[in-house]
Formats: structure tokens, C-alpha cells, sequence
């Protein structure tokens, strides 16, 4: 069953492609189910970017790819989001990880008009004048930028992030993945676990 479901969506990528003017190329691999996850890992490790949906299914291949291909991972939602990519929207803590996810986010930002850098001002410290320093960079190279300081009142950081986001009509959020170690961000469900388990829009992260 799973190989004739393979079969069918290969086929709809095919048309899709076909529609698009996309070359589109298969690379099959064998892997026993314990190392199917790690191997799409290695594999990712050729390319500049996976594109996975955010389901429960997939979470196990999610968090492979994430932490162990040194590469950025785009994820959509289950709905069905399609279209232009025209303005991006940055989780902004001023960490490592998000320079990361913004170095991995290059080739995206380049065809983009319009940047929001989006900060959770009561969930740790901001520095405001970092923050700055990068919206001056983005200005020089010829994009719009927004900054938002918003609180969570309650909330988890990354609902009020994406909502943040979606209220600024952003088509694409930009997030470092996991600031602390793997055990604390599970024992505190933190903003990357959290976004994995709620996506309401496309993701690019990065770790």
C-alpha cells in the first residue's frame, strides 16, 4: 500500500512539476524502518533545503532532518498553502540560531520585498540595538522591514509569533530551532517544539 501511494504522489509531484516548468528528479534509497529517519537526514545533507509537512507522522523524520542534516528544513502545515513568498517574518531573539535559520533563509529573502522581525519582549531580553543593527542591514539591501514587539500574556511564544505574523500578512516565518539543549526544550516546551506541534504557517528553521 505504501509503495503504490508513493507511486501516485510521485506522479502528482510529476504533474505539479510539469505545470510549473520545475525539472523534478526521484532519488529511491533502501532503509529498514529504524533508519529510515537517518538516512533522509544523510540524504538532506546533499541539497540546500528539505520541504516536509508538519504532521504527527512525520515528526520522527521532522526532528532527524532538523538536528542532524546541518541544513534548513521548510515546513507547511497539513492545510494547503500555496503561493508567492513575498513577505517573510523573523522569530527574533537575537540568537545564534536564528542567524543560522537567516543565513539558511538567503535564497528566500532575496526574492522577497518585505521583512517583520517579530520579538516576545516578556519571554527573555531583547537587544534591541542588534535587533536594529540587523533591520539597518535588510534596509541597505533594499527590503522593507517592520519590527513587532509583542508579549505573550499567557500564551506560548509560538502561537503569539505566527499570529503576529499572519496579522502582518507575512507568507513565511523564519525561526531558530531549540536555544537550549534538547532535554530542557522538551522539559519546558519551548517555542521549536511548540511550533512543530501547532504550525499555522510555513516554517523555515534551522538548527
Amino acid at each position: 500500500m505504501s509503495k503504490d501511494n508513493g507511486t501516485v504522489l510521485g506522479q502528482t509531484l510529476r504533474d505539479y512539476a510539469k505545470k510549473a516548468e520545475v525539472e523534478v528528479d526521484f532519488q529511491p534509497f533502501d532503509a529498514r524502518e529504524p533508519f529510515v529517519a537517518q538516512t533522509l537526514a544523510e540524504l538532506s545533507r546533499a541539497y540546500d533545503l528539505s520541504i516536509l509537512e508538519a504532521s504527527v507522522l512525520m515528526r520522527p523524520l521532522i526532528e532527524s532532518v532538523l538536528f542532524e542534516s546541518g541544513r534548513p528544513l521548510l515546513l507547511f502545515p497539513p492545510d494547503n498553502f500555496s503561493g508567492r513568498i513575498d513577505a517573510v517574518a523573523v522569530a527574533w531573539d537575537g540568537g545564534a540560531t536564528v542567524a543560522r535559520a537567516l543565513t539558511g533563509a538567503r535564497l528566500l529573502l532575496e526574492q522577497v520585498s518585505r521583512v517583520v522581525l517579530i520579538s516576545v519582549t516578556d519571554d527573555k531580553q531583547i537587544d534591541e540595538r542588534a535587533r536594529d543593527r540587523f533591520a539597518t542591514a535588510l534596509r541597505k539591501a533594499g527590503l522593507a522591514v517592520d519590527i513587532a514587539a509583542v508579549q505573550t500574556k499567557g500564551n506560548s511564544p509560538a502561537s503569539v509569533i505566527q499570529a503576529a505574523a499572519l496579522e502582518r500578512k507575512a507568507d513565511l516565518l523564519v525561526a531558530g530551532a531549540f536555544g537550549h539543549s534538547r532535554l530542557r526544550e522538551f522539559l519546558l516546551g519551548g517555542v521549536t517544539r511548540s511550533l512543530l506541534t501547532h504550525l499555522e504557517m510555513p516554517t523555515l528553521l534551522c538548527h
